[in-house]
């Protein structure tokens, strides 16, 4: 096992953590009470951006956002959502 790495790949997992259990109901009502953008806090302390245009769910900013697939499933400690990329670091 090597540890080189390891504090980057944290690093990466918790920017794709929420902060809470959301379900796709309540994420579709939220974007559309909210113009079809929201920003979730994550275990990161950076938000998540959400953001809902034609081509379906995004996450993050940018022409490189991933994207929502697949329906949410439940799981014991929250909610999972299937996502076609990685969510790149802010700024």
């Amino acid at each position: 096992k090597s540890e080189e790495g390891r504090p980057e790949l944290i690093a990466t997992l918790r920017r794709h953590i929420a902060v809470g259990a959301i379900t796709r109901g309540d994420l579709d009502k939220a974007l559309d009470i909210n113009g079809g953008k929201i920003a979730l806090p994550s275990v990161a302390n950076t938000p998540i951006t959400i953001r809902q245009s034609e081509d379906g769910v995004t996450l993050g900013e940018g022409e490189e956002a991933p994207g929502l697939t697949g329906k949410a499933e439940a799981a014991s400690n929250g909610v999972i959502y299937v996502i076609d990329g990685l969510i790149p670091p802010e700024g």
